[in-house]
């Protein structure tokens, strides 16, 4: 009964074999008699091997198929000076009041505006850095402020900012136009009450940490880092001067200077292509002492060239061809080792019969 099974599993196995053996006599004896003829066990030995093969092949090429397949190309941005940017950025200002600072833009096609506001937003916070009060001067307009209120108001809420030694975060989003230029964070929007508060003897200490400063919509970034696994560092995140440590005479003039890069993600593997935008930025700074009002300038400039990433699945016609090249080669591979150890048998038996 044991010997039934077995003799069924090896004709099952056997059905694996790509080699058939000839008819007896059809088959052109060897030398060396039985064992020169190339075994039925090895041939299916090999068989299997090469079926195994061909399987985890054929498993890796299914596998690659179902991933998108990422090229890139190298192009000249056409659009970018009509084109606006993002800039994402969170800056503690550790001891200057809010009372006093305005973000301003400047750019190389003229454009100059002062004390931006929108998704820009400044935040009383205390020495250690916690919230204590929202304070946006361009929902009221500072303007207005500074023609219909009495200065001196604003003069001693800065001064009492300054006593209690608050700080002011300034975070949002501001957009430019995509065209070399800088922004900084200065007091020149408030040049009265800056002025009355240097004629009361107080400095303004412009010390800082940048907490974030990124290139770009948000949410595309977000989306390249999870999908396409695109790793981004932002170079000047965590960059932090203290003005009493650096600055000894003067006032604190802080020179950031950004080159910008674009990388684009262009995505056809589903029924609608998409691009999203990323950016990528260098910095170097430069820290010296003035004479005049304090500021932190960034400087950028945007690369003419931008580098993108299409990123697809292989067609179906790609697919076929590739598993009948390892279909073929498979074969190629079974053919050469059977050889390989028919010869070996050959040679072995030969050796054998003539010690004999």
């Amino acid at each position: 009964m044991k010997k039934d099974k077995s003799t069924s599993l090896a004709e099952r196995i056997k059905f694996f074999d790509f080699y058939k053996d000839l008819p007896q006599d059809l088959a052109e004896p060897s030398v060396s008699g039985a064992t020169g003829k190339f075994k039925q066990s090895q041939q299916t030995l090999v068989s299997m091997f090469v079926m195994g093969l061909m399987v985890a092949l054929f498993i890796s090429q299914t596998y690659q198929f179902m991933q998108y397949q990422k090229t890139s190309e190298i192009m000249i941005d056409v659009n970018q000076g009509n084109s606006k940017l993002n800039i994402n950025l969170a800056i503690r200002m550790h001891k200057a009041p809010c009372h006093v600072l305005s973000l301003d833009i400047v750019d190389v096609t003229g454009v100059h505006v002062m004390d931006v506001g929108g998704k820009l937003h400044k935040h009383i916070i205390d020495k250690e850095g916690i919230y204590v009060e929202h304070h946006d001067t361009m929902e009221d307009s500072h303007e207005f402020k500074q023609t219909s209120q009495d200065v001196n108001d604003i003069v001693n809420e800065a001064i009492e900012s300054m006593n209690n030694e608050e700080g002011c975060l300034v975070e949002g989003t501001v957009i430019i136009n995509k065209v070399p230029g800088n922004f900084h964070l200065s007091t020149h929007a408030f040049g009265e009450v800056v002025q009355r508060l240097y004629m009361q003897g107080r400095r303004l200490d412009f010390s800082h940490t940048i907490q974030h400063l990124s290139f770009g919509n948000d949410t595309d970034m977000a989306n390249i880092m999870q999908k396409y696994e695109e790793k981004y560092t932002f170079d000047l995140d965590g960059t932090s001067i203290n003005q009493e440590q650096q600055i000894y005479n003067g006032q604190l003039l802080a020179n950031y200077y950004l080159d910008i890069n674009q990388i684009d993600f262009l995505d056809v593997t589903g029924f609608w292509s998409s691009v999203l935008e990323g950016y990528k930025y260098k910095s170097s700074q430069s820290i010296m002492s003035q004479m005049g009002l304090p500021a932190i300038f960034f400087r950028y400039e945007l690369s003419p060239v931008k580098l993108r990433y299409t990123m697809s699945y292989k067609t179906w016609s790609e697919f076929f061809i590739e598993i009948c090249a390892i279909i073929g080669g498979m074969f190629v591979v079974a053919g050469i080792m059977e050889s390989l150890l028919r010869n070996s048998l050959s040679i072995f038996s030969s050796d054998n019969l003539k010690k004999k």
